[in-house]
């Protein structure tokens, strides 16, 4: 559950939106979480980052339980947000240098790390400008380049590829392989079919708060996962899609058998060849008008006729 404030009355609630999920990740693992649009993805990232205390259940990151030692377990966490907060008026050297006081870097040991990011994220050419004047896809890379900064162990990553041109997309990837080899624990939320084929080791598919899949990309549970009883065309599988991607469009009921369609079919052609004869009269009188010479007046009546 998480805690709310009703904006009309502005009581507050407590709404369920996680419920019954339970996650356990290993070192060397890469995990893509799955879902549709409000399954409770971000929600879920937030409780394992601390930013939202959950109402049942714990979370334990390298053996430190999150509620009880906080500052121990944050220690071992990378985050990288959907939508990141950075100081406009920090250049990109400044907040890595920033974020790595926040861990409690010792100075020389930080400068040379620092220096180690922004090669590994190719922010070389802007590291000494402010951040105000980064492109999207720059933002992303040096919220890359904070999160791996004080090498944790484990890393959440909130929609990886948001913002990032195909180089910059690969060059994550290639990155994330490589420090899950290594043995770094990495959990990636995201919607997108093709950056879980490709890059995970486990799914997990959420909807409406519920694990409703987990497996390998070869387990057939993973396809066929249990169909909840919803009338919502979103409801046909986990991703929001039936289970082959097809979206179709929905069938009109048809009334009466085959001749009777087939007589409607007449008539109304019929009724396109045949116009009414008021609007047959007045085709005729327009066409006779425009056909009139020049100079010669029409007749009275000739063109009534």
């Amino acid at each position: 559950m998480t805690f709310a404030i009703d904006r009309k009355s502005g009581v507050p609630y407590y709404r369920q939106i996680i419920e019954q999920a339970k996650y356990a990740i290993s070192r060397g693992e890469l995990y893509c979480f799955l879902g549709p649009n409000g399954a409770g993805k971000t929600t879920t990232i937030k409780i394992f980052t601390g930013l939202l205390k959950p109402t049942r259940g714990r979370v334990v990151i390298g053996g430190y339980d999150l509620e009880k030692e906080p500052e121990e377990a944050k220690r071992l966490v990378g985050y990288v947000p959907e939508r990141a907060f950075l100081y406009d008026k920090l250049t990109g050297r400044e907040f890595l240098s920033f974020v790595g006081g926040v861990y409690g870097k010792e100075k020389k040991a930080l400068e040379k790390r620092v220096g180690e990011m922004i090669a590994t994220f190719g922010l070389e050419e802007v590291q000494d400008s402010l951040i105000q004047s980064y492109s999207h896809g720059m933002r992303q890379r040096l919220i890359f380049a904070s999160a791996f900064l004080p090498s944790p162990e484990v890393v959440i990553i909130d929609e990886p590829m948001v913002g990032l041109d195909p180089r910059a997309g690969r060059h994550i990837k290639d990155f994330l392989r490589e420090k899950t080899r290594q043995g770094m624990c990495v959990f990636i939320s995201t919607h997108v079919l093709e950056v879980a084929e490709e890059l995970a080791d486990r799914i997990g598919i959420i909807r409406a708060g519920k694990m409703v899949a987990e497996g390998t990309l070869t387990d057939r549970k993973l396809y066929n996962p249990p169909q909840p009883n919803l009338r919502s065309p979103y409801a046909l599988s986990p991703t929001g899609l039936p289970s082959d991607g097809i979206i179709r469009p929905r069938t009109r009921k048809r009334s009466g058998n085959g001749v009777e369609r087939q007589a409607r079919r007449e008539s109304a052609g019929k009724r396109d060849r045949y116009p009414p004869p008021g609007r047959y009269c007045q085709a005729v009188n327009s066409r006779k008008l425009l056909e009139a010479p020049l100079g010669k007046p029409t007749p009275p009546g000739e063109a009534h006729r």
